[in-house]
């Protein structure tokens, strides 16, 4: 196997992490953003809408990652 060949592997096996890892991203982002809702509600007393608004403020964050991963993907289809 040539070091080309490596080179090769190597590149795709991260490029396909990279884009594996954005599920993982996404389901972190609405796991902390629960939990910095929920902080909220005990420091403030605004049960349940700290949470409510943590999820939502997570997912939001997540879709954001995931967008920026499809024009990353798209950028790099486009450009060969």
């Amino acid at each position: 196997m040539s070091r080309r060949d490596i080179e090769d592997r190597t590149r795709s096996v991260w490029g396909a992490a990279r884009y594996a890892s954005v599920g993982l991203e996404f389901g972190i982002s609405v796991v902390i953003g629960y939990f910095g809702g929920h902080w909220l509600e005990d420091k403030f007393g605004f049960a349940p809408w700290g949470g409510i608004g943590g999820i939502v403020i997570g997912f939001v964050a997540g879709l954001r990652t995931l967008l920026r991963a499809a024009r990353r993907a798209e950028r790099e289809t486009r450009d060969g």
